[in-house]
């Protein structure tokens, strides 16, 4: 549920994964390019996941977990990873 209570779509859940990961590949200078091969994919597999086209693996989101924290430090106010 989301802050007025109403439910979270499975849709909107993976819009909003898909823009932490454009985010934090961001605040962390990255490229998509640059993300992909720190992960082991394709560029264009990073850039299907960022727009939607494409859902993501597990194996996609730990690897992007590990790839987008630094020194295995949570970012943000310690609560939590990257997302």
């Amino acid at each position: 549920m989301d802050a007025q209570g109403d439910e979270i779509t499975v849709e909107q859940t993976a819009e909003n994964y898909a823009a932490e990961v454009a985010r934090w590949r961001e605040v962390r200078g990255m490229s998509k390019r640059a993300l992909a091969l720190a992960m082991g994919y394709d560029p264009s597999y990073v850039s299907h996941v960022e727009s939607g086209r494409h859902k993501p693996s597990e194996e996609f989101s730990r690897l992007a977990d590990e790839a987008l924290t630094e020194r295995g430090l949570p970012l943000g106010n310690g609560a939590g990873r990257w997302r």
